[in-house]
């Protein structure tokens, strides 16, 4: 089956994103891109003694930006198991944030943070104040400091938004919000993050309306590298 509990996945136009299958349960995966249907039958790579029990199949948006679905069949395609509805998003204003966590199935699941992000430097130190005076002539030059500042440490955290998401996607980020493993793609490089938001509001299209999830995140590293 499909190793995701959402029945929607929200990708930027022209990108692709790796959906997660488990390959033992005999299925096979079908999807019409752009007109043409391509079948995807896992029976016939699995081997539960490697890697190869987990494939990761890459689904890209049709040209003209449209949804689709992607259907997961028993082997015969007799009784439909689920059904992912693939959803592109025009997002021209900001900068999409790619997201991948470990989610209840453990195995890496990827997500976009479409609306708006802000990045925060939180900073922490230590100071003291020392002796500026000479003890040769009584005197001090006013360049000099008398508070001096040490152990300097410093974390980066950012805010980002999903943007309008179906209300079935409260499951990722449940999900999300509970994983012990998240790393946000960021100004080009892949870095490991902490959830920094400990409380989750389950949203709803009858309450809220419009669904957008704004999430807190830290890097789960300092600013000022310590490692030792």
């Amino acid at each position: 089956h499909a190793l995701i509990s959402s029945n929607y996945v929200y990708v930027p136009e022209d990108t692709s994103i790796n959906i997660p299958f488990f390959t033992e349960d005999d299925i096979e995966i079908v999807y019409t891109r752009n007109g043409s249907q391509t079948t995807e039958d896992l029976a016939s790579v699995f081997d539960n003694t490697s890697q190869k029990a987990i494939k990761y199949i890459s689904f890209t948006p049709n040209t003209n930006d449209t949804p689709y679905d992607i259907k997961v069949y028993n082997n015969g395609q007799t009784t439909l198991h689920k059904t992912i509805k693939l959803v592109p998003i025009c997002e021209p204003k900001y900068t999409t944030v790619k997201c991948v966590f470990v989610n209840k199935f453990g195995v890496n699941q990827e997500m976009y943070f479409f609306k708006r992000s802000k990045e925060n430097l939180n900073v922490e130190d230590k100071s003291f104040s020392r002796n500026i005076v000479s003890t040769s002539n009584a005197q001090y030059d006013t360049k000099d400091n008398s508070m001096q500042r040490y152990d300097v440490t410093a974390t980066t955290s950012l805010q980002l938004n999903t943007g309008f998401v179906n209300e079935d996607f409260n499951q990722t980020i449940e999900e999300l919000f509970l994983s012990e493993n998240v790393w946000l793609e960021w100004e080009s490089n892949t870095l490991p993050a902490i959830p920094k938001s400990k409380a989750l509001e389950y949203k709803t299209s009858v309450n809220d309306k419009l669904i957008n999830y704004t999430i807190d995140f830290d890097f789960a590293h300092n600013t000022i590298n310590n490692i030792r």
